[in-house]
Formats: C-alpha cells, sequence, structure tokens
C-alpha cells in the first residue's frame, strides 16, 4: 500500500505504533498540479445500460 500510495504522489511512512504494525502515516498528499499516474480508460466512462433521464422529468 505505501508503494501505491508513494507512486500516487503521497508522503507516507510506518507509524511506528507496536499495536497495528501494519499502519501507515499519510505525511502529505501530492503536490497542486501534479497530474496522476493514471487515467481512465475510454470503456469506464461510459455505463451500458445507463441512460439519461428524460427531458421534462417524464418516465
Amino acid at each position: 500500500m505505501a508503494a501505491v500510495l508513494a507512486s500516487a504522489g503521497f508522503g507516507v511512512e510506518a507509524a511506528r505504533n507496536e499495536y497495528r504494525p501494519q499502519q501507515l502515516r499519510v505525511l502529505a498528499g501530492p503536490p497542486p498540479g501534479q497530474q496522476p499516474g493514471w487515467s481512465l480508460r475510454d470503456d469506464e466512462l461510459t455505463l451500458p445500460g445507463w441512460q439519461d433521464a428524460p427531458a421534462g422529468g417524464a418516465d
């Protein structure tokens, strides 16, 4: 999880808590204006079977 967050631009470190050894501490988010290293594919933007509501609110 730390590697995923770091690759997205977050600053992370181990929480150093003996009762929660797997916990991470997020120190900072990505800097303003940083573009994510991923993007949505075209097929992820359309949902088959979903349609816009008809004009005028009639079903």
